[in-house]
């Protein structure tokens, strides 16, 4: 069995050590539980539950994330890390028949260790159009492999709904989890829960706001490689950013306009002090706001 805080001091330097509920969490996933979901704040470390067991291991992990944005994000942290075996994928890509071919000839040759969603959460806020496509990820159960479902903002409230859209075994989230907790459903699955929650990013309500006092700014990429090293002071993003985009150098997030869900308030104000420094949320309305009901449900 793999030492797995050896392992953490490999992967990120003989000071790291684990956060949360990472430990348990990689404990469930290197056992081999199927379904693991995982509820750990946004900060908490979440890429680490599945780039520890990947480098310790031959195998293929597969890693399913919301936004091309995250994805590059996780590439340059696998890259920085030294793990090749992770293949990053869009929930359109997942349920191609192309890459189920390749993860049929994956699991066949014994190679294929897991499946990850990662930021699950979004199949309870999708579009119809894109709901269709993160909804067929049920069909990946049929790959007979591990699966492991990440996110920072799955509330208890929600946790049914959740079970019932992905198809989960029906107890895996009974057993009234304490935080942090850890639950071993039905089928061998672990439900684990923990407690969940310079450089600034304003966030606009409507997207073609933003997107109108940013039009001269459309390389994405190099403004994200701005936003992580910390080049900029300042900048104006839709809740796209606020899909774990990674950056320690961010100490306030500023929120314009109505909040619409506290999953996606809790989502974007968490790129706030990542580096582990006290950080600033702060929402600003408009005169006709002040008016509006001000009381959220928090469940």
């Amino acid at each position: 069995m793999v030492n797995v805080d050896e392992q953490l001091k490999a992967l990120l330097g003989e000071q790291a050590q684990f956060r949360s509920v990472q430990k348990p969490a990689i404990q469930a996933i290197m056992r081999q539980k199927s379904p693991v979901v995982v509820i750990m704040g946004t900060g908490g470390g979440k890429s680490v539950l599945f780039m520890l067991p990947a480098s310790c291991s031959r195998g293929v992990t597969i890693v399913i994330v919301p936004l091309t944005l995250l994805r590059q994000d996780m590439k340059e942290r696998c890259d920085r890390a030294g793990i090749e075996c992770i293949v990053l994928v869009t929930p359109e890509a997942a349920v191609g028949k192309t890459f189920g071919d390749f993860i049929n000839r994956q699991r066949t040759m014994g190679r294929l260790d897991r499946i990850v969603v990662n930021e699950c959460h979004v199949v309870l806020d999708s579009t119809e159009g894109w709901r269709s496509r993160i909804l067929a990820l049920r069909e990946l159960f049929r790959a007979e492999t591990q699966m492991v479902y990440l996110t920072a903002t799955l509330r208890r409230s929600e946790e049914g709904e959740f079970i019932r859209l992905m198809g989960l075994p029906g107890g895996i989230a009974s057993g009234g989890i304490e935080l942090p907790g850890m639950f071993a459903g039905r089928g061998g699955g672990a439900w684990i829960r923990g407690t969940t929650t310079q450089p600034n990013i304003r966030y606009q309500v409507s997207r073609y706001n933003a997107e109108k006092e940013e039009e001269a700014l459309t390389e994405l990429h190099e403004l994200v490689k701005q936003l992580t090293e910390g080049r900029q002071q300042v900048f104006t993003a839709t809740n796209a950013l606020g899909l774990g985009a990674d950056a320690p150098t961010i100490q306030a997030v500023v929120y314009i306009g109505k909040i619409r869900k506290m999953r996606y308030y809790a989502q974007e104000s968490g790129r706030a002090g990542r580096d582990g420094t006290a950080s600033k949320a702060i929402i600003m309305r408009g005169h006709q706001g002040l008016h509006e009901p001000k009381r959220f449900n928090c469940k």
